[in-house]
């Protein structure tokens, strides 16, 4: 076999690799969800700062669907 071949698997191999992919997607997607639920109420705390309010009334989902829109 030279170095540019492909050496086969076996399909139990091949599922475990899948599998293996799967999860790490699967646990980088929940780590994303995570910092993104930080940034908001990060932000969330900031704007209340910035205009004198309780961070509670601040929806950052309505500002963000907002901004989309223009």
């Amino acid at each position: 076999m030279t170095d540019n071949e492909i050496e086969p698997i076996g399909i139990d191999e091949a599922i475990h690799d899948y599998n293996m992919a799967v999860e790490d997607y699967v646990r980088k997607m929940e780590q994303l969800e995570h910092y993104m639920e930080t940034d908001k109420d990060v932000l969330r705390s900031n704007l209340a700062i910035y205009f004198g309010i309780e961070p509670r009334r601040i929806d950052i989902d309505r500002i963000q669907a907002h901004l989309l829109v223009r």
